[in-house]
This record gives structure tokens, sequence and C-alpha cells, in this order.
């Protein structure tokens, strides 16, 4: 998961930052390299695809209950909400919001207007 992660956040890491991660890959302190990529693509608001951040989210799973699993569930959620960019469009009467992520193909949902008053507005 490590190396894959690092692949994929290359162009938000510096020298520096993939330095270090090597280094900790090296001394086989993954966990902590996956902390460092995510707190820069969480600094860097870059999207990951989204087979990478559901794979990531499986491994998380492991971490249950460890002391480092709230702040990397954190990260992971943060780099979650910068996956998809509701975009408000109305059309006759019903309400769209297209969720774009990353190397997917747009999604829609609609809901008629009516609906959209009784639980409040979508966009």
């Amino acid at each position: 998961m490590a190396w894959m992660l690092t692949i994929a956040a290359d162009a938000c890491l510096t020298g520096n930052e993939r330095t270090k991660v090597f280094v900790e890959l090296g001394c086989d302190e993954h966990h902590l390299a996956i902390e460092r990529i995510l707190q820069a693509i969480v600094t860097s608001r870059i999207a990951l695809p989204v087979a990478i951040s559901e794979r990531l989210a499986r491994w998380l799973d492991v971490y249950t209950g460890s002391p480092e699993e709230p702040r990397l569930r954190k990260m992971l959620d943060e780099i979650g909400a910068q996956q998809f960019r509701p975009v408000p469009d109305t059309v006759a009467g019903t309400k769209h919001i297209v969720c774009r992520a990353v190397s997917d193909k747009p999604a829609v949902v609609a809901a008629r207007e009516d609906d959209t008053q009784q639980r409040g507005n979508l966009s």
C-alpha cells in the first residue's frame, strides 16, 4: 500500500518529504510513510484515484483500535471530501448534482423540485 501511495502522490511530495518516505519504507515503517504521504495529499489538496482511496480505506481497517487510526482516518476523510466536487445544475423542475470523481465518469443524482423543498436544497 505504501509504495502504491508513494507513486500516486509523487507530485505533491517535496524532495525532503520523498527522502523521508523512502527512509521510512526502508526501515519497514510503512504506516509512518503512509501518514506522511496522506498529510502531503491533504495539504496539497490533490485528489487520489477512487480505487486507491478505497484500497487505502480497507488497509486502514486493519489498524482499527490502534493509536494511529483516528489521525489516519481523519486524513483519509479529508482526502475523500476532496474527491467529489458537487456542481449544481437546474433543469426543468429537477435539481441535479453532478459529482466528479477522479478517473470515474460523472454520476448524476436527480430529485423532483418538490422533493428538494421538503428535504432541503441539494445544492
